[in-house]
């Protein structure tokens, strides 16, 4: 990762997570978050509605494709674009989540 890059994932969520991205033949990003912490729980609320809600899940990836498509450029640029529809989705799955529980 380049400085400018580390610089850009520290703004992105500094106090929430911890990025770490590979690339090559394998290429990985690996999120490192608090264990059972806010941001831990609400990825696997996310996961799990997604795994269960497929359209929703459709819908999500399909909007990930128009962000890059519309010309993102850098992981901060695509989070932001990301943040209020995953903020929607996410109200969704824990409301979800809590009727299921």
């Amino acid at each position: 990762m380049s400085e400018e890059e580390t610089k850009e994932h520290r703004r992105a969520d500094s106090s929430r997570r911890l990025y770490f991205r590979k690339r090559g033949q394998r290429s990985f990003h690996a999120h490192v978050v608090s264990y059972e912490g806010a941001l831990w729980n609400d990825n696997l609320i996310l996961r799990n509605y997604l795994r269960a809600h497929k359209e929703e899940a459709f819908r999500y990836g399909e909007f990930k494709k128009q962000i890059l498509q519309k010309g993102a450029q850098t992981l901060l640029d695509y989070s932001n674009q990301k943040n209020e529809f995953v903020r929607e989705v996410l109200a969704r799955a824990k409301a979800w989540h809590k009727a299921n529980t």
